[in-house]
């Protein structure tokens, strides 16, 4: 009897370890990073290979780094002369700085900044000229977006490379 419950509480013993070994080993694809946290504070960000993380203390949040792009399609906006533009948008921008990004937004970048600040960015520079103006200096406009783009996402830890009008 005593035998039986003995090897009993080795074979759950032993589960036990191998469960808790596989929570501790995980992987980051090529081109992300995990956030590691303990207790909600970060703690370090690991690259792309196996990694390792203490089971239940530390908690992983897992972020793309590389090029994304965000196409804004049928974007109405407003020109000078008030006449309504519709207009299809394509940003292209990548985490230059994880961290920053993820104390700042906790994974929520997409929704709480990239998409309004971009259309708050469009509609403030094509509100600045009228719609004969919006035509012929597209170029311009285009590259204006993007330096402001640019300016502000760097501040957040971002990088954009490409903006399409």
């Amino acid at each position: 009897m005593k035998k039986r419950l003995m090897r009993v509480g080795i074979g759950v013993g032993t589960v036990l370890v191998f469960i808790i070994l596989l929570m501790s080993c995980y992987s980051v694809k090529t081109g992300e990073v995990a956030i590691i946290s303990n207790w909600g504070k970060i703690s370090r960000i690991d690259t792309e290979g196996l990694n390792f993380k203490i089971p239940i203390v530390q908690a992983k949040k897992t972020m793309v780094v590389r090029d994304q792009i965000y196409d804004f399609n049928q974007m109405s906006v407003s020109t000078k002369d008030m006449q309504s533009i519709i207009l299809d948008l394509t940003v292209q921008s990548s985490i230059s700085d994880p961290e920053k990004l993820y104390r700042r937004f906790r994974g929520l970048h997409e929704t709480n900044f990239i998409i309004p600040r971009t259309k708050e960015v469009v509609q403030a520079s094509i509100s600045k000229y009228t719609i004969e103006e919006f035509v012929s200096k597209r170029q311009e406009l285009s590259r204006m977006i993007f330096q402001d783009l640019k300016d502000d996402f760097e501040e957040y830890g971002l990088a954009v490379s490409n903006v399409s009008i």
